[in-house]
């Protein structure tokens, strides 16, 4: 792991141990969303089909 990396690292949970318990259930809610967003965009395909031609989805 980078400085850089480790140091982002550390002021990100020195910032979450300030937020109170609502604020942290936000967070973990926010966090699980865009989890499950990228795992879509991931399984997203490329192409479709539509009958028997393909088209490409930009």
């Amino acid at each position: 792991m980078t400085e850089k990396r480790k140091d982002m690292f550390e002021r990100t949970v020195e910032n979450l141990k300030k937020l109170d318990k609502e604020s942290l259930a936000i967070v973990k809610a926010s966090i699980e969303i865009l989890a499950a967003r990228q795992q879509m965009d991931e399984n997203t395909p490329n192409e479709c089909c539509i009958t028997d031609k393909q088209i490409q989805i930009d």
